[in-house]
């Protein structure tokens, strides 16, 4: 007779905790201050500047780990705020998983991102929280009655018992001694972050000018990138997909999928090399992995390599290149042949810039 294995009562009880909610809001900056490890992030630079000053934007996932006691760890998780990343949200939440909704008490939109994220988490409302942040003098009361308010109660009813409260000096205090002891070490890593804006421009950025008149420069450059493309699929009959984006997710120029799908594997491309960052990052010991690199994956018969690279004055940019029943070697090829031709055909000379600085349209 088999003796009953004896359960070990040493080990942490471990729970999850997800962040959700718009961008800005704070998710990121909550799983760094929270954290007692170094955690885990996919930040990447924006391409647009927001009006609240946010450089990066997650297009991945954040992780963390918070052992209030030695008994409990509660794994953080930080899911992405922009829509075009609604992929990486997906079977994060599982039974027993808590969720936190952060919203942003300055903007005129919280009411309106209330409504939006708890259609997102339709199902899961007796696990959710709704933590505010930036609440820049107003007054919790107000929050409060504005998301109980009607015909709202009536979609989500837990929120007509609202529960929140401030939090207490002493747990600001130390919330904010977490974020600076996290701000200064090592626990936060990465391109973004090292960044000295003031010292010298990020290649990895794209430049104010071209960000600032994308309606007009997208017009410019999707065509010439096409046309690439285009010429990619004429040496290559293998190739099913070929996708260009940026590293936050935007689409410039697709082959092989409609305008929508292009859009999406634009999104995906850049979260899942935001993935393969970070677990580089982490393999490497902390050592910054370069911008310019290869993800690859094979299933099955289809092959598909992504390549990350530099392009003045569009910043870090990602071609996907797909094809089936070729080798991994030969996608890896094309891919890179075309992003050299993308760098010749695209990039912008020191001549196009104006006394001033200024960036003239190619």
């Amino acid at each position: 007779m088999r003796r009953p294995r004896r359960r070990r009562t040493d080990l942490p009880q471990r729970y999850r905790v997800i962040f959700a909610g718009p961008v800005g809001a704070g998710k990121t900056t909550a799983v760094r201050a929270l954290s007692d490890v170094a955690p885990v992030d996919t930040d990447v630079p924006m391409s647009f500047a927001s009006g609240d000053g946010k450089t990066t934007t997650t297009v991945g996932l954040d992780y963390g780990t918070w052992r209030p006691t030695p008994e409990v760890s509660i794994a953080l998780i930080g899911i992405p705020g922009q829509q075009r990343f609604a992929s990486a949200r997906q079977r994060v939440s599982i039974p027993g998983t808590r969720v936190l909704l952060w919203l942003r008490g300055d903007r005129d939109t919280l009411v309106a991102d209330a409504d939006e994220w708890l259609d997102v988490l339709a199902g899961e409302e007796h696990r959710v929280v709704i933590a505010v942040s930036h609440t820049a003098g107003r007054a919790i009361g107000d929050i409060r009655r504005a998301l109980a308010a009607p015909p709202r109660a009536t979609r989500h009813p837990r929120l007509a018992r609202p529960r929140g409260r401030r939090a207490r000096p002493r747990q600001r205090d130390a919330c904010r001694r977490r974020r600076s002891r996290s701000s200064g070490g090592e626990a936060m890593t990465g391109p973004a972050r090292r960044h000295d804006a003031a010292a010298t421009p990020d290649p990895s950025r794209m430049h104010p000018d071209v960000a600032g008149n994308w309606a007009l420069w997208s017009r410019i450059v999707g065509p010439s990138a096409q046309t690439r493309l285009q010429q990619l699929e004429e040496r290559f009959p293998e190739l099913t997909t070929a996708v260009l984006g940026t590293a936050d997710g935007l689409h410039i120029a697709s082959l092989g999928v409609d305008q929508d799908g292009g859009e999406q594997l634009a999104a995906m491309n850049g979260s899942l090399f935001g993935v393969a960052r970070a677990e580089a990052e982490i393999i490497a010991g902390g050592t910054e992995p370069t911008l310019s690199a290869i993800v690859s994956l094979s299933i099955g018969e289809n092959q598909m390599a992504l390549l990350s690279f530099l392009l003045a004055p569009y910043g870090q940019l990602l071609l996907s290149v797909s094809a089936s029943s070729s080798q991994l070697g030969t996608v890896i090829v094309h891919a890179r042949s075309t992003a050299y031709e993308l760098l010749t055909a695209l990039g912008v000379t020191d001549r196009r810039h104006d006394a001033d600085g200024m960036i003239e349209a190619p």
